[in-house]
């Protein structure tokens, strides 16, 4: 009993002289790791970002900027899903819509883009939620109406007790 008495005093003493101070030897270690795993997961994220079709980061990006409350924060988070990353303005970000649901509304969806820039750079007022709920029900409807049709069932089932 002695023994671990003597043991865990030993323990808890090093173990505070080597977390007491972030420049400590163990606390240092744990966060350069921390750093590192980190800056692997973002390689490995945009590596995969990079890989995945324009379609995919497309609606990953719309996805992504969902959570958005201000106009700028929805393009910032929109920006990287965008060919040459929404540089050109409103007519790339409305063929990027178009591209993610091709029935949609084209002049509607150029009406809500500008509803957008004219927020964000001309200091007009637009209820940003009300906003995105009819951004979500253009693209909605677009992608609807070019869904193929499904093939119609002839029949259905057999009978359960065929005659005979």
């Amino acid at each position: 009993m002695a023994v671990s008495a003597v043991l865990l005093v030993l323990t808890g003493y090093w173990w505070a002289v080597l977390t007491r101070a972030p420049a400590g030897r163990l606390a240092g270690a744990l966060e350069r790791a921390r750093l590192h795993l980190l800056g692997l997961g973002e390689t490995l994220w945009a590596g995969l970002w990079v890989g995945l079709p324009g379609g995919w980061r497309l609606r990953l990006g719309l996805l992504r900027a969902r959570t958005a409350t201000t106009p700028e924060t929805w393009l910032a988070r929109l920006a990287p899903a965008l060919p040459d990353g929404g540089r050109r303005g409103r007519p790339e970000v409305v063929a990027a819509l178009l591209a993610t649901a091709p029935g949609a509304d084209h002049t509607a969806l150029t009406r809500l883009v500008a509803r957008l820039e004219a927020a964000r750079y001309g200091a007009q007022r637009v209820v940003f939620s009300r906003w995105q709920r009819a951004l979500a029900r253009r693209l909605a409807s677009g992608r609807r109406a070019h869904r193929p049709a499904r093939p119609r069932r002839r029949g259905g089932l057999p009978p359960l007790n065929p005659p005979g």
